[in-house]
C-alpha cells in the first residue's frame, strides 16, 4: 500500500472515530423524557380534576380583578412624550375622519405641494411599555412620508 493511501486511510478512520466521539457527548434525552423530568421538578398534576377545578379558580379571580379594577387610559395616567391612544369610533365618527385626510390631501395635490403623511415611529426607541394599562404606546417621534 502506497503512503499516501495509508495516510487517507488513517485521515478516514480518526474522522469515523471523531464523529462517533461527537454523537455520544451530544446525545439529548428524548423530548418526553424532558417533560416528565420537568412535570416531576415542577409538581405538576395530572388529574383532569384537580387541573380544571384550578383553571376554574384562575378564572374567578380573574373576573373579580376585572370588576374591581377600573379601566385607565393615557390621558389618566398623564404620561410624558406619548403620542396617542387608539380610540373606538362608531362608522360616522370614522368615516368623517378618514374623509378629512382625504380632502387635506386633494387640496395638497391640486396647490402643487405633493402631499405628506406624518404617523408615529414604530422603532424600538420610540415605544414605551404601560404596566397600568398592560400595553405598549407609541411616544411622541414622528415619521413623515412624503409623496411628491
Amino acid at each position: 500500500m502506497p503512503a499516501s493511501s495509508k495516510r487517507k486511510a488513517a485521515a478516514v478512520g480518526s474522522t469515523k472515530d471523531a464523529i462517533k466521539k461527537r454523537k455520544r457527548v451530544s446525545k439529548k434525552p428524548s423530548p418526553l423524557v424532558m417533560k416528565k423530568v420537568a412535570r416531576e421538578k415542577n409538581q405538576v398534576p395530572t388529574d383532569p380534576g384537580i387541573v380544571l377545578k384550578k383553571v376554574v379558580e384562575l378564572g374567578k379571580h380573574l373576573r373579580v380583578k376585572k370588576k374591581s379594577g377600573k379601566k385607565l387610559t393615557l390621558a389618566e395616567l398623564k404620561l410624558p412624550n406619548v403620542c396617542k391612544e387608539v380610540d373606538i369610533m362608531d362608522c360616522s365618527e370614522l368615516q368623517a375622519h378618514i374623509q378629512k385626510i382625504v380632502i387635506s390631501v386633494v387640496n395638497d395635490i391640486l396647490e402643487g405641494k405633493g402631499f405628506s403623511y406624518t404617523m408615529p415611529t414604530r422603532s424600538s426607541g420610540n415605544q414605551l411599555y404601560v404596566p397600568e394599562l398592560d400595553r405598549i404606546v407609541l411616544k411622541d417621534k414622528m415619521l413623515t412620508r412624503e409623496f411628491a
